[in-house]
């Protein structure tokens, strides 16, 4: 899990932008827009909001409260708004590879690998874990 963990948001809190997403289907815009919305909650400290962009499979190797204990490390110190991170997004069918380039002072520590996202049920879940 990179911090591109990142890619890191909220499945619930997205309001009519991952509504949106949801009735495009598996598109690079939708994958982008899951992606934003991750960083976003990444950024603003809501790891819990972060934490349900994750796939089921991801869920199952790393409870909520471990993984609010790792971001809570990882970014600790970290200004994550500062600047708007780069998002790069790829779609093959329902997978996708998603790289979330920070710009602060630390962005050095992020992983630079893309993650796996996976469309499932009409959403795009994280997938690298």
């Amino acid at each position: 899990m990179g911090a591109l963990a990142v890619v890191a948001v909220l499945a619930g809190c997205g309001g009519a932008d991952a509504d949106n997403a949801a009735a495009q289907g598996p598109t690079e815009e939708s994958l982008r827009t899951a992606a934003e919305q991750m960083t976003e909650a990444l950024a603003a400290g809501d790891y819990p909001g972060a934490y349900q962009f994750r796939s089921a499979r991801c869920r199952l190797t790393l409870g909520q409260d471990a993984y609010v204990e790792e971001m809570t490390q990882r970014y600790a110190g970290r200004d994550l708004k500062a600047a708007e991170p780069e998002i790069a997004v790829t779609v093959t069918g329902t997978t996708g590879r998603v790289t979330v380039r920070h710009t602060d002072a630390r962005a050095s520590e992020d992983e630079s690998a893309p993650a796996t996202w996976t469309y499932v049920d009409g959403s795009w879940r994280y997938d690298t874990c």
